[in-house]
């Protein structure tokens, strides 16, 4: 609440992600099927859409990690969805300088992500 006061960015990663949509009026799906692995990270594309934070360091398309078994439901109020999955799942979601993302571009070492963020944050 206090860094949106403050209009100080914010990255959701993963349930920062679901935590950024519930806390502004978004709901989630409770569970959704084959998100999750005992033995490895599933990796699937997503379809990012431009004029986006996540366009700027992604383009169009990214093949990106996904352990996560709730997903975002219905989008809170003023945030646009920013990247999908091709199952439909909802990966990324941004309004503003509020950027949430499901999946984990820290296991991926994709430092270019906190780099942007940090500018961001400048």
């Amino acid at each position: 609440e206090e860094f949106v006061k403050l209009n100080k960015p914010i990255l959701g990663v993963c349930s920062g992600l679901q935590s950024l949509n519930v806390y502004f009026g978004g709901t989630l799906k409770q569970h959704i099927e084959n998100h999750t692995s005992d033995d490895s990270l599933i990796k699937h594309n997503i379809i990012i859409e431009e004029n986006s934070f996540l366009y700027s360091l992604y383009g169009k398309r990214s093949l990106v990690n996904t352990i996560h078994h709730q997903a975002v439901n219905k989008v809170a109020e003023g945030f646009k969805i920013t990247a999908v999955a091709e199952d439909g799942i909802i990966e990324a979601v941004e309004k503003g300088n509020l950027i949430g993302i499901q999946w984990h571009p820290e296991v991926d070492l994709e430092y270019d992500t906190f780099k942007k963020f940090v500018e961001l944050c400048n």
